[in-house]
């Protein structure tokens, strides 16, 4: 059994690494010297995406990273950006703004959205030579810095009014109020030393309820690949605090929860289940593909854990049992 989750790790590890590739051709040019990148920049549905550091360092930013948060802090002659590695939510100057595509990291670099930073420091930026060459050009700083319109200001959400929603109990909690509760509360998974940013989903459906837990960092999906290899009760002990929360507070006793390899790919993941390929709008495609499966049955005291096979995602593979 562990041979097969260790060729079947391999090979979707082989597969990620492949399909996410950074743009050769892309140029980036600031004040007329050209950008060196340790990794080239990408493009993720449309939005070109670029290490912080060479780009803060030509801009003349200063900025701080918080490796609890996941977070980097940029400034210059006043503005303020604070951004968090896989959320879409931005704050310059304390004004929050809703990102098209969330920072993310690969290979160890961070990489940000090029004309958020550019343009809300005060910076003008220019597409030329069919999408090759992004030529920025520094600017006197404005007290107002210019977002541009691919950066979307989100509508302020109403005061809610005071009502029982607020804590719902176990029969009245929406898969929406139970999905908001468990990402405010697991939106970071640990086990040992191993630390997974994830965004949590949740679904009821003819089969029953499920959760699906998504990562797009690299890294850690190179690790959660790996690790079970050497632990069967790897994926256990990842999500047993979550499964006993969501049993006790909302009285699920039954349930699935599914960890998802989730990213944007420049190019067609060939490789992968066509079923878990979506075409984006800018001609980049989105890839989710399930990893693993654990079921959580409180009724008969027992959770089971599957390897989820790459082409058949209906073929199940278990490789550990536990008592609850």
């Amino acid at each position: 059994m562990k041979r097969k989750i260790a060729i079947a790790a391999t090979l979707l590890f082989t597969l990620v690494t492949s399909s996410v590739s950074a743009d050769p051709s892309k140029n980036v040019v600031i004040d007329g010297q050209t950008v060196l990148f340790d990794q080239k920049p990408i493009v993720t549905r449309g939005v070109t995406m670029v290490q912080f550091t060479p780009i803060f360092n030509k801009l003349g930013i200063t900025s701080s990273w918080d490796q609890k948060k996941k977070q980097v802090t940029a400034r210059k002659n006043g503005t303020k950006i604070v951004l968090t590695v896989g959320s879409k939510n931005a704050y310059i100057n304390g004004k929050r703004i809703s990102l098209e595509v969330s920072p993310v990291v690969i290979e160890g670099k961070v990489f940000v959205p090029l004309r958020l930073i550019s343009e809300s420091t005060g910076a003008k930026l220019i597409v030329r030579d069919h999408g090759n060459t992004i030529e920025i050009t520094s600017t006197v700083y404005n007290s107002e810095p210019e977002i541009s319109s691919s950066v979307v200001t989100p509508t302020p959400t109403p005061t809610p009014t005071q009502q029982s929603s607020e804590n719902p109990t176990a029969s009245t909690a929406t898969d929406e109020q139970i999905e908001t509760y468990l990402n405010s509360k697991y939106s970071k998974l640990r086990i040992d030393e191993d630390s997974y940013d994830v965004k949590l989903t949740t679904l009821t459906s003819s089969s029953g309820f499920s959760i699906g837990i998504h990562m797009n960092d690299m890294n850690q999906i190179s690790t959660i690949i790996k690790a079970p290899r050497n632990n069967l009760s790897y994926i256990f002990k990842l999500t047993k605090d979550l499964a006993k929360d969501l049993y006790e507070k909302y009285n699920k006793e039954d349930f699935s929860v599914y960890i998802y390899l989730s990213f944007d790919a420049p190019i067609y993941p060939e490789p992968f289940n066509p079923e878990n390929i979506t075409s984006n709008t800018d001609g980049t495609y989105h890839l989710k593909q399930p990893l693993y499966l654990a079921r959580y049955n409180y009724l008969e005291e027992g959770a089971s854990f599957y390897a989820i096979d790459l082409d058949d995602n209906d073929e199940q593979i278990l490789f550990y049992e536990a008592g609850l």
